[in-house]
């Protein structure tokens, strides 16, 4: 009985640390296309270079 009612406390624990992590990529994911943004404001070169058109 004691296992089971553990159980499930460990997948939602699993679940967090999942979301967690889910966050912390589109965060990053974010930041890098605001970065290529700059970055193709500031020097088109480096963009073209990149692959845009």
């Amino acid at each position: 009985m004691v296992k089971q009612s553990l159980h499930p406390r460990k997948q939602e624990s699993f679940t967090e640390k999942h979301i967690d992590i889910i966050l912390f990529l589109l965060c990053v994911l974010v930041v890098f296309s605001v970065f290529v943004v700059a970055l193709d404001i500031n020097d088109p070169n480096i963009y073209t270079s990149i692959g845009g058109v």
